[in-house]
């Protein structure tokens, strides 16, 4: 899509802001997603223009009841859509084969990744916390947590692996060799057997599910300095475990840095309180949550071979649950 486009876009479904001078920029560097999303430059402000796809749309329906209700109740910045113009307004504007929202530009920049500081993955951890009070009180039907569906998708995932469903990985198009071996179908199996030891205890424990983010990854915190001054990204808003977050969140941190697990359960924990149990179930979510996401980057970079629009990233991100795979099974050995 031309800049072009996105400008008629934003002037056809937002009639009343004013326009004149305005510029598009596509925002690629570094997204795995495929959503397609544009900053929109004016005079006075920037926003955000994202298209959400029609097959997509319960999700934006999620997002936008979720952001709105935390921007009614806590400090923490998120991007609230805006209403449409015209005599029906609403938060999507369909056009081009999308349903396209308009929300504020965020101040702040997603660099905790070239920048990371325990002070700073401390304060995310904070905002994460004050995301999950203010989140706790929006209606939630039940719905399976992430302890149950983890549980499950490991046990599929030792089947399939069982079956020789890794025998198909073309080594030659992964960007990342085994780190643990030169059988990647074995490395997964292992790392299955460790996840469900782990998980299995917490099977009969009963935990709170609420409204969550869903992608509470480090990029998807805004930052500068030491503070956070908002979040974004809630494409995966979902029913779950808030421990499911705090996993996410502490899981793509602390890899390097495994002495700021604590710090970082220290400063949720100030704001919620932790049980014994949910400590446990962050702790059991996160290498649950790397064999899968393992997995998954395995089928799709060297079974299915899908292409991103940003390759570099990609390796990245298979790179990053390739070590904490290797991390957690030396642990695992150690123990």
């Amino acid at each position: 899509m031309e800049s072009d486009t996105a400008l008629q876009i934003v002037r056809l479904g937002w009639p009343d802001a004013c326009w004149s001078g305005a510029s598009a920029v596509p925002v690629r560097s570094g997204r795995l997603s495929d959503q397609p999303l544009w900053r929109i430059d004016t005079d006075k402000a920037q926003f955000a223009l994202r298209g959400w796809a029609n097959s997509d749309l319960p999700r934006a329906e999620a997002a936008s009841k979720l952001v709105t209700h935390i921007s009614r109740q806590a400090s923490l910045r998120v991007p609230v859509p805006l209403a449409t113009g015209g005599r029906f307004a609403s938060l999507l504007y369909p056009a081009g084969g999308f349903h396209w929202e308009l929300a504020p530009w965020l101040e702040g920049e997603a660099d905790f990744a070239a920048h990371p500081s325990c002070e700073r993955l401390e304060a995310m951890c904070r905002a994460l916390a004050e995301l999950h009070l203010t989140a706790a009180d929006l209606p939630a039907p039940e719905q399976p947590l992430a302890i149950r569906r983890h549980f499950e998708a490991l046990a599929d995932l030792q089947q399939a692996g069982q079956h020789g469903h890794f025998s198909r990985l073309d080594s030659r198009e992964l960007p990342v060799k085994c780190p643990v071996g030169p059988d990647w179908g074995a490395a997964l199996l292992r790392g299955v057997e460790v996840a469900r030891q782990q998980l299995a205890p917490l099977q009969a424990v009963p935990l709170a599910g609420q409204w969550t983010w869903g992608d509470a990854w480090h990029n998807n915190f805004l930052l500068v300095d030491e503070q956070v001054t908002g979040v974004v990204d809630f494409a995966t808003a979902r029913i779950d475990t808030p421990m499911a977050d705090l996993a996410r969140l502490l899981g793509s941190t602390t890899v390097e840095h495994r002495d700021w697990w604590a710090g970082g359960i220290r400063a949720y924990a100030a704001l919620r309180p932790l049980s014994e149990v949910e400590s446990r179930a962050v702790g059991a979510l996160c290498a649950s949550g790397t064999v899968l996401s393992l997995a998954n980057w395995l089928r799709w970079l060297g079974i299915e071979r899908r292409v991103f629009a940003a390759p570099r990233a990609a390796c990245d991100r298979m790179s990053h649950f390739a070590l904490r795979l290797t991390h957690l099974l030396r642990e695992a050995n150690t123990t």
